[in-house]
């Protein structure tokens, strides 16, 4: 299988996690237009221009695994630039750009889907392209929507603190989500804790400093998602006073969770776009 290094691949080409190479070509996936080709898995989200399948490929050792692919089909704008995660993402190569967030989330210690291989290559429509991005299933993991409907009060308490810091972190290291919702963090119980994975990570931005307005999507995303499953307002404080890490929130800090909580409530009125999952 023919691997790029770094940088944008070429169309055809793969960036493949080497651990998975074996996976890969044991199922004849040896370039981007043999898994785009791909089908007979169980569809779990469609929306225009991006499907997400869950499909099973055989290992060289008979066993499973089990995993995700989202194909995505965009007309390319001449004008887009290709440089960068946000070239990659404006140009339609967004799954390129989760890759890559991906790898940079992993280093620095945030949890994603393992992520096995993407590429991309020309689409029959003139102008347009097809790309990929193939993530391993999370074991053992459900969406935070889940994990909170089967939860008591302690646990629900426990997920809030965990989301808060997540959320501080996510933010304190440069990146925003664009899509952060709670159905698009995954939680495990590990060793009696809620273990969060962040997932859907092709809008991902970063490493950067962002102006408040981008801030304020991301936390008003959250608050919307966690009153939607139920949280109640004291909830919603709790999650900002967590958020904060300790600061003494001053008129600034009121300022920025108003504007959030106006976010939260339009979001209420007009629902995103295309919806948000419940799972993945």
């Amino acid at each position: 299988m023919e691997r790029a290094p770094s940088g944008m691949a070429t169309p055809g080409q793969c960036f493949v996690q080497p651990k998975y190479e074996p996976v890969l070509q044991a199922n004849q996936l040896t370039d981007a237009g043999a898994i785009l080709a791909l089908a007979g898995g169980t569809v779990v989200r469609s929306v225009p221009g991006r499907t997400t399948q869950r499909i099973e490929l055989k290992s060289p050792d008979g066993s499973c695994l089990a995993a995700y692919l989202k194909c995505f089909e965009y007309a390319v704008p001449r004008s887009r630039r290709w440089q960068g995660p946000a070239g990659r993402m404006e140009s339609g190569l967004a799954s390129l750009n989760e890759w890559h967030q991906i790898l940079a989330l992993r280093k620095l210690g945030f949890r994603t889907a393992d992520p096995i291989a993407a590429g991309w290559q020309p689409a029959d429509k003139p102008g347009a392209i097809r790309s990929f991005v193939m993530t391993a299933e999370i074991n053992g993991a459900v969406s935070g929507y889940d994990y909170w409907a089967a939860s008591d009060d302690s646990k629900r308490r426990t997920l809030i603190r965990r989301i808060a810091d997540l959320a501080r972190r996510f933010h304190q290291a440069g990146f925003i989500h664009k899509d952060f919702y709670l159905g698009h963090i995954f939680v495990a119980d590990r060793a009696g804790e809620p273990e969060l994975t962040l997932i859907d990570l092709q809008r991902v931005l970063g490493p950067r400093t962002f102006r408040e307005r981008w801030l304020v999507k991301d936390f008003g995303s959250i608050l919307f998602s966690l009153e939607r499953a139920g949280s109640k307002r004291a909830g919603l404080f709790r999650l900002f006073k967590l958020y904060l890490g300790g600061r003494r929130a001053g008129p600034a800090e009121r300022r920025f969770l108003r504007k959030c909580l106006r976010k939260a409530a339009r979001l209420h009125r007009h629902r995103p776009k295309y919806g948000e999952p419940e799972s993945k």
